[in-house]
């Protein structure tokens, strides 16, 4: 076998994608959830009428199921039904339907959710993202539950994904001046809702010095991931500080989706022990 049929065609444990394909499903669970107030979605729903040459601007927009002019019953079916199939998803049956109907959910809802009020998170997209390899593994036959060993070319769109997602993300980071003088982390401690530490709003001293390590040592881990996640022996601890660095960004952001997503990609790169 050639160097390139080895890399991309050669059999590998599918317990990566199988967990890849349960936490696609959770995050789609927690993200319909999150939308559980109709009138929320139709006012996203009438927003996205309203634009002048939506379609036009954004072809992604033409992937919604819900079109401006339909009923509050309409819109709670496809949400209920975008609850069976994420919950298929999770239960791995039927994953060929289960991934198409997700995968149209998925851009009809962060289609609808970019329209209605208060919305940005980065993490929607990454969901949105994360739906189309999903559903090309799912064709491929794949997502099959009973599938031992999968070729290797479906994990890798997914790690290419995340390593992609996060290595962009780390370079705007650097164009914000919070970040680069970091003082991020300080006006979030003082701001969150459930922390409200008054004493951060000074930012100086040991705070400001661990504020400004905490800000580069992220922006230094994005930049660094396409390096060192390929990398066997490094993968463990790359991994888990990639999740804790998603988890607290998403944690002092107050954008739960954005902590949920990346953790999800970030189960495709775990080290499983090999099988007895």
């Amino acid at each position: 076998m050639s160097l390139g049929n080895a890399v991309f065609y050669g059999e590998i444990d599918a317990r990566p994608l199988r967990a890849l394909r349960v936490g696609f499903g959770i995050a789609l669970l927690f993200y319909l959830w999150q939308w559980r107030d109709l009138n929320e979605i139709l006012y996203g729903a009438m927003r996205m009428g309203e634009a002048e040459g939506v379609g036009r601007r954004f072809p992604s927009m033409s992937l919604s199921v819900i079109s401006p002019f339909h009923e509050q019953s309409d819109v709670g079916a496809w949400w209920a039904a975008g609850l069976v199939f994420a919950a298929a998803m999770v239960l791995g049956i039927a994953p060929l339907v289960s991934s198409l109907g997700a995968f149209l959910v998925v851009n009809t809802f962060v289609n609808v959710a970019a329209l209605a009020p208060g919305w940005n998170e980065t993490g929607d997209y990454l969901l949105r993202a994360t739906s189309f390899p999903m559903l090309i593994a799912a064709c491929t036959g794949q997502l099959a539950p009973e599938r031992p060993n999968v070729p290797r070319w479906g994990l890798l769109f997914f790690r290419a994904l995340l390593v992609i997602f996060v290595w962009f993300l780390a370079l705007e980071t650097l164009s914000a001046s919070a970040w680069r003088d970091g003082t991020l982390l300080c006006h979030r401690l003082a701001d969150h809702e459930t922390l409200r530490v008054t004493w951060a709003l000074g930012c100086d001293g040991a705070l400001a010095w661990a504020s400004r390590l905490a800000s580069w040592g992220a922006v230094a881990f994005g930049l660094a991931l396409p390096l060192i996640i390929w990398t066997r022996r490094w993968r463990r601890p790359v991994v888990l500080t990639g999740a804790v660095i998603a988890l607290a960004i998403g944690w002092l952001g107050r954008s739960p989706m954005d902590a949920l997503m990346p953790c999800v990609l970030f189960s495709g790169f775990w080290r499983w022990r090999e099988r007895a």
